[in-house]
């Protein structure tokens, strides 16, 4: 290495002063002013992640620690919550679709109404309009038997989902003990 390094010296012109430096906005590249000269290095930075996977007796010490210490119950109570706030944020948002919805056909329904008041009930767009708002109506009752059955899914996933993280909870705190110790 240092021979390698005496050479990169000796290639280079000799140089007054300091060397401005410049960076990317990744910081990856150098580039390194010397006599009007411009020196180019690239600059990696060292991966966080293996390159060789884990051997399988690391693994097996890992998991036998884990079950030893508890923190596999641990590790199974933080999927659990987090697989019920998964369930419960598509409920919601399931529920806010169909909120939409109602709030659409309500205001469909409020313009047939308008419609109806106005039209008389010897014309043929009355029937028709007649016609609209039963349809409407179906539409809004079958969405809001359907949003009454997600807001009592939701309310049982919240439960679930407070009681998942206070077993979290005192399975981490009691983990946490006993790895303190």
């Amino acid at each position: 290495m240092r021979k390698e390094t005496n050479q990169l010296e000796s290639s280079l012109p000799a140089f007054n002063g300091t060397i401005p430096l410049s960076y990317n906005s990744h910081g990856a590249r150098t580039h390194t002013h010397i006599n009007n000269s411009t020196l180019l290095q690239e600059i990696h930075a060292a991966s966080l992640e293996s390159t060789k996977p884990i051997p399988y007796q690391l693994g097996n010490w890992w998991q036998w620690y884990q079950h030893l210490t508890g923190l596999d119950v641990v590790q199974t109570a933080k999927h659990r919550v987090n697989q019920v706030q998964d369930i419960l944020f598509k409920c919601q948002e399931e529920r806010r679709k169909l909120t939409r919805e109602v709030a659409h056909i309500n205001k469909s329904l409020r313009d047939i109404y308008e419609e109806l008041v106005q039209t008389w009930r010897e014309d043929p767009k009355y029937m028709d309009l007649t016609i609209l708002d039963n349809k409407h109506l179906k539409a809004k009752l079958a969405i809001s038997s359907h949003l009454v059955l997600l807001e009592n899914e939701e309310r049982d996933l919240i439960t679930q989902l407070a009681i998942a993280i206070k077993d979290y909870q005192v399975l981490d705190k009691k983990d946490y003990k006993c790895t303190k110790i």
